[in-house]
């Protein structure tokens, strides 16, 4: 029953990842256009259709880096709760849970710190490839 829960957790928990990935993109549009320097754009149609592109690709590697450090972390969590564990009962302590608890906290803190999001580099790329100048 608790393998069934925690399968169940980690699978919502990687399906919601992404969920908001159109929001993701909406928000890109409307951040990174004010990074655009309007003197570079030569076709304002052709800006949009660019504009979109590009916030997609960084919604896109904004979602891998949020599914990369929700696997970090459960990795970190479980490989924590196993070390805790492990020095709970070495320490003869009485409070297993405690070490377990913690050493799974510390670990998925250190999982999930570990990933690095490029969307804004990815973004910038875009954008001067397809030749405009970004400001910042």
């Amino acid at each position: 029953m608790k393998r069934t829960a925690l399968m169940l957790t980690v699978l919502v928990l990687f399906s919601a990842g992404c969920a908001s990935k159109e929001i993701l993109k909406q928000k890109y549009i409307q951040d990174m256009a004010a990074r655009i320097d309007m003197g570079s754009v030569q076709d304002r149609a052709q800006f949009q259709r660019d504009l979109a592109t590009c916030a997609d690709l960084a919604a896109e590697w904004h979602c891998r880096a949020q599914n990369e450090a929700m696997a970090n972390g459960l990795a970190g969590a479980l490989l924590g709760a196993g070390l805790g564990y492990g020095l709970g009962r070495a320490w003869g302590g009485h409070n297993d849970a405690g070490w377990t608890a913690t050493g799974a906290a510390a670990g998925a803190a250190g999982g999930m710190g570990s990933v690095t999001n490029h969307a804004d580099t990815v973004f910038k790329n875009c954008m001067q490839n397809r030749g405009y100048k970004l400001l910042w």
